[in-house]
């Protein structure tokens, strides 16, 4: 049983650079060719996140065993204060304003890279 472990841990291990190594190359190019690049995550994060870390404000922020960032956006509401839905029945949605995030809410500064590890060891 010890040896299928450490057999199983050094396969987790190696992928996991295998994986690193792939993303990074995606990340690379897009820098280069000045693309923003939103996340940059190692594993998948489903629902919540191991590690977050982003800069913002010229500080590091470093969340550990946090939700995800939800949407940026919001239920468009007419002058009435009804939610606006279209032909279908659908909700339409709109963009929160940057300006009405909170200073800590890390949506409002989205030119920064969130860097983090999940929690699923399959991909990046």
């Amino acid at each position: 049983m010890e040896t299928f472990l450490i057999r199983a841990l050094q396969l987790i291990l190696s992928l996991s650079i295998l994986v690193f190594v792939h993303e990074l190359g995606h990340f690379l190019f897009a820098r280069l060719f000045k693309v923003r690049v939103d996340k940059f995550y190692l594993f998948f994060n489903p629902k919540i996140s191991l590690v977050r870390a982003k800069k913002v404000n010229g500080k590091w922020q470093v969340r550990f065993f946090s939700p995800n960032v939800p949407a940026n956006e919001r239920p468009k509401v007419d002058a009435d204060g009804d939610i606006v839905t279209d032909a279908q029945g659908h909700t339409v949605y709109e963009p929160i304003p940057l300006d009405e995030l909170p200073d800590d809410d890390w949506r409002k500064y989205p030119d920064a890279t969130e860097w983090g590890i999940g929690w699923v060891p399959l991909g990046g």
